[in-house]
């Protein structure tokens, strides 16, 4: 089975590192899949638009990541505005303030691979 691909971002704010829950759902990291002909870093940059209102100022590619269901590109982006909550979003929250077993599997794989590389 060919796995679906997905835009994934890092926002670090002073708060910690941005997550998303959607309703029913554990808390992720913002990001989707792709359009089709979409590049991931357009993915990232306009999920994270359309799931927080932040427009991102710089996005830097960051490493590939293969979960059960996504092969993800994850990127850093630095963005501007006030993070709130859109349609599909019910509640925007922040690494490491929600615990470990609030936070997708993959999406906490990803924080940890990210806070572990030197930077």
């Amino acid at each position: 089975m060919t796995k679906k691909k997905r835009g994934t971002a890092i926002v670090q704010t002073s708060k910690g590192i941005l997550l998303t829950k959607m309703k029913g759902d554990l808390f992720l990291l913002p990001g989707g899949k792709t359009e089709p002909g979409e590049p991931r870093i357009i993915t990232a940059i306009r999920e994270l638009k359309e799931e927080t209102n932040l427009s991102a100022e710089s996005v830097i590619f960051l490493f590939e990541h293969e979960s059960q269901h996504y092969n993800h590109k994850v990127f850093l982006i630095k963005a501007t505005g006030t993070p709130k909550a859109s349609n599909e979003i019910i509640l925007l929250d922040y690494y490491p303030n929600v615990s470990g077993d609030l936070i997708s599997d993959s999406s906490l794989k990803i924080i940890h691979r990210f806070t572990s590389t030197p930077s």
